[in-house]
């Protein structure tokens, strides 16, 4: 709302015909959220024309009750300044979990340039291993369970089945969850959600389509992030709290997911 006169921050000294702003204000509604307000003073009779113009133009306001003396007080809420859709309360956190994965998950075979028959040849070995019995591999040779790592390429295949004839049988990986939470009010409206089930290819792409806290203290990680299916749970005091979460990997399958937009 524009200034109803120039005189921000002067207080009302008596002259006639001034209403005049000391300072702004801010009030909470359950029902509306935050609302920024506007305090206004002025003679009993000025106040009275203010409150004629605002209850044209549809503008909430409120006097106090049984005020005395040459003044009045007026608060005056700012019509664009309601929080949007009435959200009461948003936050964006970022979680970590250490999740154990099996070997031959492990991105070592990815940067090695592992081929599907390279793994499929390693997951028959290593159970053969498992199984103490012979297997055929590489040119047709037939070899004992414990010399299988000889037809194995060398480097990263290797390393695995013998990390595997060791005793160890999976590793600790590292996944990253970014989730949103957010109360509405009860006067709120229908929550519209899009993306959900696509992939942000990009840290930014999350960013920018999504609108990340701004001011948030962490880094969003790089790498791909596959949006989930949001919650809405409804409140005793009539609020709603929503909730989705956002799922991080180096790369998610663009067979098995859309591209975000």
């Amino acid at each position: 709302m524009e200034p109803l006169v120039s005189a921000f921050g002067y207080r009302y000294s008596g002259e006639p015909g001034a209403v005049a702003q000391p300072f702004p204000g801010v009030r909470f509604n359950p029902q509306t959220g935050r609302i920024e307000q506007q305090r206004w003073e002025g003679t009993p009779e000025d106040i009275a024309a203010l409150e004629t113009a605002l209850q044209l133009a549809g503008i909430s306001y409120r006097i106090a009750p049984g005020q005395q003396g040459g003044f009045r007080t007026i608060d005056v809420d700012e019509p664009t300044a309601e929080t949007s859709s009435l959200q009461l309360f948003q936050t964006d956190d970022l979680d970590g979990s250490d999740p154990e994965k099996d070997l031959l998950q492990h991105e070592s075979l990815v940067t090695a340039g592992a081929t599907a028959d390279d793994l499929s040849v390693l997951k028959q070995m290593i159970q053969d291993y498992d199984n103490r019995v012979e297997t055929r591999a590489g040119a047709g040779a037939v070899l004992a369970a414990q010399e299988l790592v000889t037809p194995l390429p060398s480097g990263t295949l290797v390393d695995l089945f013998q990390i595997h004839a060791s005793g160890v049988r999976a590793f600790s990986d590292s996944n990253w969850i970014i989730r949103r939470t957010a109360i509405y009010a009860p006067g709120a409206g229908a929550i519209t959600v899009n993306n959900v089930r696509k992939v942000f290819e990009t840290s930014v792409d999350l960013e920018t389509i999504e609108a990340i806290d701004p001011n948030r203290i962490w880094a969003i990680p790089a790498g791909q992030w596959l949006k989930r299916t949001p919650k809405f749970q409804r409140q005793r005091n009539g609020t709603t709290v929503f909730s989705v979460e956002w799922w991080w990997a180096k790369q998610w399958s663009t067979t098995l997911y859309q591209t975000a937009a």
